[in-house]
């Protein structure tokens, strides 16, 4: 059995690295982008289950991308990481499954919202 795939959108490396260490015992495969365009390409090339975007990228919103990742893999789970206090903005701006500000949760929560995100969805399939 493959393990699930999670994609992580941010354009700040030390938040790419910091993720990468965290989640190196998952049960799940990370792959992290710095730009959009890039994880837009690969996101064509592969079945994603999970897509976590920064909102504040140069380029493209988080809510733009996520946007993008709906249309293109509409049952791909999509969830935005922001520190903005525009929630419902942002919310209303996509459809989303979780909003996460790293001000309230720390990368360690990230990850464990993430496992649980994947065990639900391998539980559909």
């Amino acid at each position: 059995m493959t393990r699930p795939i999670v994609f992580f959108i941010d354009d700040d490396p030390n938040i790419l690295q910091a993720i990468v260490r965290i989640t190196r015992r998952e049960q799940y495969q990370v792959a992290t982008f710095d730009d959009p365009l890039k994880a837009l390409a690969e996101l064509a090339t592969r079945e994603i289950a999970v897509v976590v975007a920064d909102q504040r990228m140069p380029g493209m919103t988080g809510t733009e991308f996520l946007e993008k990742v709906r249309i293109q893999c509409p049952d791909t789970i999509r969830m935005i990481l922001s520190g903005d206090a525009e929630i419902d903005s942002i919310l209303s701006a996509t459809e989303v499954s979780r909003f996460l500000n790293p001000a309230e949760s720390s990368l360690e929560h990230t990850s464990s919202l993430i496992r649980l995100q994947v065990f639900q969805l391998s539980k559909k399939l």
